[in-house]
């Protein structure tokens, strides 16, 4: 599961709020203890985790960009512990993956297939010069740093599952990655 994190002391006190679905309007909740699950009929839309501080300190305002491991373990305990669980864990929504091979070239985008954990992935890219062994995706519905969100691309019915990043001129980058298990959430490596 992919979840956007807002914490502002000031305007929700002390409460975490993830938005796991934000074109989605809940129709019911589910309060138990300091968490609120938000649904929309079965479908978990978002969270808001009251009291906050008694687990984990904050000290950012606003959007929680690439949340650390710790904070990630933290609230994947709280959901445990209330047994709301996902199919996939929390995670920044950038994995570590292997690149297998490029699948269609058109214009100037391409499809590779990447190996993420047990299954091959198809993820869209912009052409790069050459493809290293390792590379990070970003999966669809993940909140990129210049605002944009990875949205399904479709190219002569070949879907994609999110993008590889343009790691090409990042040397140091590259060597960072190179022994990461893929899979693995990139942020919760580094």
């Amino acid at each position: 599961m992919i979840a956007d994190f807002f914490y502002n002391h000031q305007a929700f006190k002390n409460v975490l709020v993830a938005i796991v679905h934000e074109d989605v309007i809940p129709n019911r909740l589910e309060k138990i203890d300091d968490i609120v699950a938000l649904y929309h009929d079965e479908l978990l839309v978002g969270i808001n985790f009251l009291n906050i501080s008694k687990t984990i300190k904050i000290h950012s305002m606003g959007k929680i960009f690439l949340p650390n491991r710790a904070f990630i373990d933290a609230i994947n305990a709280l959901l445990i512990k209330q047994n709301i669980t996902f199919d996939v864990p929390l995670n920044s929504g950038f994995i570590i993956v292997d690149i297998l091979k490029p699948i269609l070239y058109k214009d100037d985008k391409m499809f590779v297939e990447v190996q993420l954990k047990e299954r091959k992935i198809i993820v869209s890219s912009k052409k790069q010069k050459s493809l290293n062994s390792k590379g990070i995706i970003a999966l669809n519905g993940t909140l990129l740093e210049n605002g944009t969100r990875v949205k399904k691309q479709v190219l002569e019915g070949i879907k994609s599952e999110g993008i590889l990043l343009n790691l090409a001129d990042d040397e140091i980058l590259n060597e960072e990655i190179k022994n990461l298990p893929s899979g693995s959430d990139f942020y919760s490596l580094i």
